[in-house]
């Protein structure tokens, strides 16, 4: 993951605070006129797509996420489709992607931010973590995206399946 810096306003003297900027950019400086009224800030982009390629023809090398988003975390199930956290809007959610028909669908969405998909042996689940809960724990889900557990309730992260394709490490 990486660092982002965010635009927040803190009201004087109330204390309140109201975030400005709301995107993927980060703004890691900030200068304010003498009458507030007018700020500077520098703003840095980030953005991220998935890209395959056979280790037999790297030249040959091609995109399977496109846009101005964050895509990251890809973990490869076994009928060959990929699945992938993708930042966007201030959300992050899991999303599969078929590399061989171009065709991408969410499976995840308004359940807190999802990363590091792990797929099942078998193909039939995806273990995550996801802070939809108020804490970074692993969540299950079948493969389509439904059925949602929680599988702990303490900070966990990045599970990986073990060859007997029960016990889940993290």
């Amino acid at each position: 993951e990486y660092a982002s810096w965010k635009i927040w306003q803190i009201s004087y003297p109330s204390g309140n605070a109201q975030r400005i900027t709301n995107d993927l950019n980060s703004y890691q400086t900030i200068s304010l006129t003498a009458d507030s009224n007018t700020l500077a800030t520098v703003q840095t982009e980030t953005l991220g797509n998935l890209w395959i390629a056979s280790l037999n023809d790297l030249a040959r090398i091609s995109p399977i996420t496109t846009g101005r988003n964050l895509a990251s975390f890809p973990s490869w199930a076994p009928d060959g489709k990929v699945i992938y956290s993708l930042s966007s809007a201030g959300n992050t959610d899991l999303y599969m992607v078929d590399p061989r028909e171009g065709t991408t669908k969410q499976l995840t969405a308004s359940s807190g931010n999802n990363y590091h998909p792990a797929v099942s042996p078998d193909g039939r689940h995806i273990v995550f973590s996801s802070d939809r809960s108020g804490v970074i724990g692993l969540w299950r889900i079948d493969i389509d995206g439904s059925n949602p557990k929680q599988l702990t309730n303490q900070f966990s992260t990045k599970a990986s399946f073990a060859p007997d394709r029960r016990t889940i490490a993290y």
